[in-house]
């Protein structure tokens, strides 16, 4: 009979969090060990991030490695890759999907997305390994000026699906190259595992709904020779409004001792102001728009004085975006025979996060005696548009890769691995009335359009159906980087010595990007052409002891 697990764990840290786990293991307890039988204990070998030479269990390696297994991952909470930074103290800020970060430059699915900063140096100093082979670079097309972030992205591994991590917190690019200046990590999947594990999880806060539900499948089946392992997930993102949490709810600060009003530096609601400078709060005159106007109104109807409400932000803000991330990772070994074990990895992430902005602002300079303005001094408007769509933006990561290799064994103690990998980031933006396209404005107002009108009062806007909304700016973005790599190597003893095995490990690497663009409408200050980049590295080393237990 196939025995069977059940774990049950509940926790409650400043929010209730329920996770059900539930294991079936096809190997534990199948067969009573005899008390009378000693047999030897197989260790498997072990592959360290901060050599090339797989050492033998014991052995210290020249630069330290930090190594965290799924247990301490568990223990410490870990339930995303994101989580690790608390782990590490050489790690900078890292972003998870489930973060909402203002779009502060040209893709926010770029701003969204999960990397490592070792001691805060941008992302792609700090080499990303998954199995030892090299995730793509993503966000290439906008340089770091432009508000670019180049980095290794690794949204969709699930915590269930890793054996460890080993972080290299120090500068390896002798070893990996000008990747890898801060550091290395390396993310190691689960190899050789029997059975099935199915892990639910759910998460929200105490006064509003802001739940995350986690499912994931782990599994892996061995027969003879073969070895599969398996692993899908799921996570839901519930959002999170800045009006649910008294802290959040308005940006008037001084009810809490601060000594200005954050709203000052807004426009204003309502009907919106005509001012005679850029900020009407910095602005010697200021005049009132008539409240339920249509536009069109004489100067003896307007208010001096600024009368309309500071117009907050705060309420229509959300401070998590609702998110979407499926992953699937199959690996396959065959041990065919001392020489030659083949070996398959395929994997696939789709991270998606809905935003939605705040209401549309303006400020924006009237011409004298344009409609709208019943002066006959230029003036500028500053209003919010309660009636047009709020601005949207879908943004997407996707994450494919594939390995294929072997290794084994070779004559003299010896042993080789070969491999090719691919792998694909995506990073994509369709975005909806996120700004004013100014190249329409300037040429709508001359044309008579009226942007005067009171948008929080329905019907009131003179224009004609969807005029307005065609003055704002939309588009879609694509940045999609290739990686291929082709590598082999072989370690072993090369003379048994007075204090130990001196031993060597050679090879080399040939690694082709390519990168392509697509956006539109088109920036100048980005790039747009496809390039490509290759890589050939020859590498060699050599362990010499000079002290050890014989001496």
């Amino acid at each position: 009979m196939t025995p069977h697990r059940f774990r049950f764990i509940a926790g409650l840290l400043f929010a209730p969090a329920v996770v059900l786990f539930a294991q079936t293991d096809g190997s534990a307890l199948a067969k009573k060990t005899d008390d009378k039988t000693d047999e030897p204990v197989k260790l498997e070998s072990v592959e360290v991030t901060g050599s090339r030479l797989r050492t033998l269990v014991g052995e210290q390696t020249a630069i330290p490695v930090l190594t965290f297994d799924q247990i301490e991952l568990e223990q410490r909470g870990v339930s995303r890759l994101a989580d690790i930074r608390w782990a590490i103290p050489q790690l900078g800020p890292s972003i998870g999907f489930n973060d909402n970060l203002q779009n502060s430059g040209t893709s926010r699915a770029q701003t969204v997305s999960t990397s490592f900063a070792l001691r805060g140096v941008s992302g792609n100093s700090t080499l990303v390994l998954i199995d030892g082979h090299r995730v793509p670079h993503t966000g290439q097309e906008a340089p770091g000026g432009a508000g670019g972030r180049e980095d290794f992205n690794v949204d969709g591994i699930p915590v269930s699906a890793i054996d460890r991590i080993e972080i290299l917190p120090q500068g390896a690019g002798a070893i990996y190259g000008s990747d890898a200046i801060t550091g290395v990590v390396n993310i190691i999947l689960k190899k050789n595992f029997n059975g099935n594990e199915l892990q639910l999880s759910y998460d929200n806060a105490f006064d509003s709904d802001v739940a995350a539900k986690t499912a994931t499948l782990t599994g892996g089946y061995r027969a003879g020779k073969l070895s599969l392992f398996y692993t899908f997930s799921q996570t839901e993102q519930d959002s999170l409004a800045a009006r649910d949490r008294w802290w959040t709810k308005s940006n008037d600060l001084t009810p809490y001792g601060a000594s200005y009003n954050y709203n000052t530096y807004g426009p204003y609601s309502g009907a919106g102001t005509l001012a005679n400078g850029y900020y009407p709060y910095s602005s010697s005159t200021i005049y009132g728009s008539p409240t339920g106007s249509k536009g069109a109104f004489t100067t003896s109807q307007v208010t001096a004085g600024a009368t309309t409400p500071l117009y907050d932000s705060a309420p229509y803000t959300t401070l998590i975006d609702p998110a979407r991330s499926r992953s699937a990772i199959v690996k396959a070994n065959f041990d065919f025979a001392p020489w030659l074990h083949p070996y398959l990895q395929v994997r696939h992430n789709d991270a998606r996060t809905y935003y939605t902005g705040t209401p549309i602002t303006l400020i924006t300079r009237l011409p004298a005696n344009a409609n709208g303005n019943p002066f006959s001094v230029p003036l500028y408007l500053g209003k919010v548009f309660y009636d047009l769509p709020r601005p949207s933006i879908i943004s997407e990561q996707k994450n494919t890769g594939l390995i294929i290799g072997a290794n084994g064994d070779l004559p003299g103690e010896w042993r080789y691995d070969a491999s090719f990998s691919w792998a694909r980031n995506i990073v994509s933006d369709d975005s909806h009335n996120v700004g004013w396209d100014y190249a329409k404005l300037g040429p709508a107002l001359a044309s008579g359009v009226i942007l005067t009108y009171d948008s929080s009062v329905a019907g009131t806007d003179p224009n004609a159906a969807g005029v307005v909304q065609s003055l704002l700016a939309g588009g879609i973005h694509e940045d999609r980087t290739d990686v291929y790599q082709y590598s082999a190597q072989a370690d072993g003893t090369v003379w048994s010595g007075w204090a130990g095995d001196l031993r060597a490990a050679l090879g080399g690497e040939f690694q082709r990007e390519k990168i392509h663009f697509h956006r539109s409408p088109a920036i100048s200050y980005v790039l747009s052409s496809p390039f490509q980049r290759e890589v050939a590295a020859a590498f060699g080393e050599l362990a010499v002891p000079f002290l050890s237990d014989r001496q």
